[in-house]
């Protein structure tokens, strides 16, 4: 769906969620690679664990003021 925005330009909805979903993934890969930086991690699921809790911190620090 595109809309026109006030300035005249056209906004396209699919296009702005599409880049949503690749910042998010970005944002995912930066946290594994920050999680596998750890020392004290040793499993891959402990990396998983605290590569996810690090992006759910980032997005919820994102919506904070």
């Amino acid at each position: 769906m595109t809309k026109i925005l006030p300035c005249g330009r056209k906004f396209n909805y699919r296009m702005a969620q599409i880049k949503s979903i690749m910042n998010q993934e970005d944002l995912l890969a930066e946290c594994m690679k920050e999680a596998m930086k750890v020392e004290f991690l040793d499993t891959s699921e402990e990396i998983k664990l605290w590569a996810y809790s690090l992006y759910n911190a980032k997005i919820w620090g994102k919506s904070v003021k």
